[in-house]
């Protein structure tokens, strides 16, 4: 059986915390446009300085085509979703390819560092473009 032994002495005056012990702060100016009937485009700022809080190792981009029940919570199950990882931390950008026709997508984008994820951004929507017809010449 373990047992607790009342510690004495002067009080702790603070919680000192370092910023290797924090995850980064949250990605900033999510912004998101359709390429094509089946690709997006994502581009973002990352977190201020002050919240980088160490070296940012990568993104990730987290994606789910959004249902007509679905609110902004990433904890509803979708037919398609993925996350996309840039395993780099200057890379800003970031293309998502194989996604479904005219079809709305929820995306937010995460910082991380050794210590884990970082806040996400804002959840922004975008919708693929229509398919174009395909004409054949005889």
């Amino acid at each position: 059986m373990a047992k607790c032994k009342a510690l004495t002495g002067s009080p702790v005056k603070g919680l000192i915390m370092s910023l290797s012990d924090a995850v980064p702060g949250e990605v900033r100016r999510l912004r998101l446009e359709a390429m094509n009937s089946t690709s997006i485009s994502v581009v973002w700022q990352p977190p201020l300085d002050r919240e980088l809080n160490g070296v940012i190792r990568g993104y990730q981009i987290h994606y789910a085509k959004t249902n007509d029940e679905d609110d902004d919570s990433f904890g509803i199950v979708s037919s398609v979703r993925g996350i996309y990882d840039t395993m780099n931390g200057s890379v800003h950008e970031a293309i998502i390819v194989g996604l479904q026709p005219e079809t709305e997508y929820r995306v937010h984008v995460t910082a991380y560092t050794r210590r884990g994820d970082g806040l996400p951004s804002r959840i922004k929507r975008v919708r693929t473009k229509g398919a174009g017809l395909s004409y054949s010449l005889q």
